[in-house]
């Protein structure tokens, strides 16, 4: 006996599925961020605008809460994530910049410079990347202690 379905229970299926796949992807970490100990304790995520790398006031004010506590930790992890937007060379660029400008920051605080660690990763995660929504969160700084 065959089973019948309608469209909608279809279109529920699919995006159930592609839900979980945008789930398992955003949730997998990178190796270079595993190897920083990104995902540590204490974890703060700064934003950026497509391209820009300065801190805000926003971003130095967050930054300034977590390395009350981070300049007593072992090891400080900067992990810096670019979106699917630019070429390979210029999300490199743009990762490196934000993570450099993340870690003298946090120097400028008081964390020890030799507890920090960088980690980049130059391609987008998300599975729909082409969103804008999407890229948005994509553009980050993670810190993190162990």
């Amino acid at each position: 006996m065959a089973i019948k379905t309608n469209m909608g229970e279809t279109m529920i299926r699919m995006i159930f599925a592609a839900t979980a796949l945008l789930a398992a992807s955003t949730l997998a970490m990178p190796a270079a961020a595993a190897e920083c100990g990104a995902g540590g304790r204490g974890a703060t995520t700064i934003f950026y605008d497509t391209g820009h790398t300065k801190l805000t006031a926003d971003h130095k004010a967050r930054l300034a809460e977590f390395a009350e506590i981070a300049k007593h930790r072992d090891a400080v992890c900067v992990f810096a994530q670019v979106d699917a937007q630019g070429t390979p060379e210029a999300n490199a660029r743009v990762a490196d910049a934000r993570a450099k400008n993340v870690r003298r920051h946090l120097i400028d605080l008081g964390v020890p410079a030799d507890r920090i660690l960088i980690a980049t990763e130059t391609e987008g995660q998300t599975l729909f990347g082409l969103f804008e929504d999407d890229q948005k969160s994509e553009r980050r700084v993670t810190v993190s202690y162990e």
